[in-house]
């Protein structure tokens, strides 16, 4: 199996960026604007990227301002069985943020690509942590 695994800092309150994972209103601010459904344990999220792709996401952990985790559902195949996880920690007056977007099958090919786009997108979640203005799709 394989994962994409990123860890960076954010100059932001931990629960600043907790709330930024687990609101409709933060998520929308740095992954995709159209952004819909529940953030509660076992809910399902959805986030639209225009005429490419829905993703449903099960909200699968919680542990306020210190992991969230999302258990992929739908809307791209090569993505089934994936999970999304968050860990927050302190450090040194930051926000350490480690991601893990993990279990793609071994043959997919498009995990640069994948890759890349998190970089893209985890980097819209530190501006808008840091400044509040982020870089989601559709903005």
């Amino acid at each position: 199996m394989q994962s994409i695994k990123h860890t960076f800092h954010i100059d932001s309150p931990i629960t600043k960026v907790y709330q930024t994972l687990t609101t409709i209103e933060g998520l929308s601010s740095w992954w995709t604007t159209d952004t819909i459904g529940s953030t509660h344990l076992g809910d399902s999220l959805y986030f639209t990227f225009g005429e490419f792709a829905t993703f449903e996401m099960q909200v699968a952990l919680l542990n306020p301002n210190q992991l969230v985790s999302w258990k992929f559902l739908g809307g791209n195949p090569d993505w089934d069985g994936t999970y999304l996880t968050f860990i927050l920690s302190e450090n040194e007056g930051k926000t350490k943020l480690e991601f893990v977007h993990e279990e793609f099958q071994d043959d997919y090919d498009h995990i640069g690509n994948i890759n890349f786009s998190w970089g893209q997108y985890l980097n819209s979640l530190r501006l808008y942590c840091e400044t509040g203005k982020g870089s989601p799709f559709g903005q």
